[in-house]
């Protein structure tokens, strides 16, 4: 048995990184966002009072990813959520990005401190000032957006929100200690599901295992990617790391996928090891030690460019991005595209997932982690009430609506999969950010088929620029 000894530490997992919880239904039709004049550049403050607003463009949000554009032009294009935090639309050779609008004086995590039912937390109708500028990240402008119909939504009474959990506090892994809910203001609610329930029992869960495998099976011949595969193997996976008490998983996973993505598009001649800490102190699309997710962290790369470790050491906190830490000389490294695996959130497949593995290496995945501080070794199974962490049964609805949104807290790196000699179970091979004496020398591995902890309901990729020389 291993153990981790990380006396007095929280265990770091990211929360929801805004107040926002806004889903699909509520965020289709039609939008204007209104936008500055261009012709600025990625330094734009686009919280500046004294801008002025004075275009828009008219838009409607529908079928799932799919944008168009209603006045003049009528050109179409695409979009996607960005979990429940805000969304990116790129139309007409132009990417628009922003958070839904939330009230950055509440903090919704303090549990000591309820919010009242009259003071405004989020509104899904529309955004804070965000950024526009064409798809080579030049031309910058600010907008906002606002949906036609009006509505705002509180975080006391929403319907989708479900119950957070506090980190857990721990003196050594294995401990005994379970996760804490807090439901002082929050009402509990169970996620609204995509057509089918999660499996909440013990016989749920080997019922769905068994049909996954079945049909596993049966496409194995007409599979067009192996039945198991590792880019460890082939050694294109950087170091296992450790994000210790800074929720900056998000920044471990997304320089994970580019250190590994950079040695299996050079065949290992472009080994980097790139700076965790730059993402966490500079980029203003995450929240620092308080969480981010791939998906933006790539477009950070691509518009501003990351760095090499060395430009600026890892410290697990949020210190200033300032010379006093991080050395401007440093080249910048760029993402030349990145998305979600299946084109938007909620399009992704298990088949899908391992093609782009396969194809193009690890990529970055969001999970419900829960219960993973029991991980030691073997093919992880969640179990089915992730309040006790056992398969006590949990209560739940269903619904017929669209809404991709499923609950994680963590962000980890799919390297490979494969099907455990043992128990015959197929798995997911996931190297983690919590130190080489977490589970299996830093990684573990789960079962795979049937979005067990939610692990492929987020995935997203990239694809890297290497130097001129490689």
């Amino acid at each position: 048995m291993k153990f981790l000894f990380l006396a007095s530490t929280i265990l770091p997992l990211y929360l929801s990184d805004t107040a926002a919880d806004c889903h699909y239904e509520e965020i289709k039709g039609k939008w204007l966002l209104h936008y500055t004049d261009g012709g600025l550049d990625n330094s734009v403050n686009c919280n500046d009072p004294n801008l002025e607003f004075k275009h828009t463009v008219e838009v409607s949000l529908d079928n799932i990813n799919e944008v168009t554009r209603l006045d003049n032009f009528n050109s179409k294009g695409w979009f996607t959520l960005i979990y429940q935090q805000g969304f990116e639309i790129v139309l007409d050779q132009r990417k628009w990005f922003a958070y839904f609008w939330y009230n950055s004086e509440v903090n919704p995590w303090d549990y000591d401190n309820p919010i009242p039912d009259d003071v405004e937390v989020y509104d899904c109708m529309r955004t804070a000032p965000g950024w526009v500028h064409d798809v080579m990240s030049n031309d910058w402008a600010c907008f906002y957006g606002k949906k036609v119909e009006t509505e705002t939504f509180k975080i006391a009474s929403h319907n989708f929100i479900k119950s957070r959990q506090e980190p857990y506090i721990f003196d050594t892994y294995k401990s005994s200690s379970k996760p804490k809910h807090v439901s002082e203001f929050l009402q509990t609610s169970t996620k609204t599901e995509n057509f089918n329930s999660r499996p909440k029992t013990k016989k749920e869960i080997k019922n769905k295992i068994k049909n996954s495998i079945i049909t596993m099976k049966n496409s194995e011949l007409t599979a067009s990617v192996p039945q198991n595969f590792d880019w460890n193997d082939s050694n294109k996976v950087s170091p296992v790391k450790n994000q210790n008490s800074c929720g900056s998983c998000y920044a471990f996973a997304s320089v994970g996928m580019y250190e590994a993505r950079a040695r299996v598009q050079t065949d290992n001649q472009w080994q980097p090891l790139f700076s965790e800490q730059e993402i966490v102190s500079c980029s203003a699309y995450s929240q620092g030690c308080n969480g981010g997710f791939p998906y933006l962290i790539s477009k950070y790369a691509q518009d501003f460019g990351i760095v090499d470790t060395s430009c600026m050491a890892y410290n697990a906190s949020d210190v200033e991005c300032t010379s006093e830490y991080l050395d401007n000389s440093c080249f910048r490294y760029k993402v030349a595209d990145y998305g979600y695996v299946g084109d938007h959130y909620g399009g992704a497949t298990e088949y899908l997932i391992r093609k782009e593995v396969f194809e193009n290496g690890p990529i970055a995945v969001s999970m419900d982690a829960n219960c993973l501080h029991d991980y030691d070794s073997g093919v992880w199974i969640q179990p089915g009430n992730t309040e006790t962490c056992d398969d006590a049964p949990v209560n739940g609805e269903t619904s017929l609506r669209y809404d991709p949104y499923e609950y994680t807290n963590h962000v980890v790196l799919i390297t490979g999969w494969g099907w455990d000699s043992e128990t015959g179970l197929p798995f997911w091979n996931v190297k983690n950010s919590w130190g080489t004496d977490f589970g299996e020398n830093g990684y573990f591995r789960i079962i795979r088929g049937i979005d067990n902890a939610d692990i492929e309901s987020l995935p997203a990729w990239s694809t890297m620029i290497p130097p001129y020389n490689v």
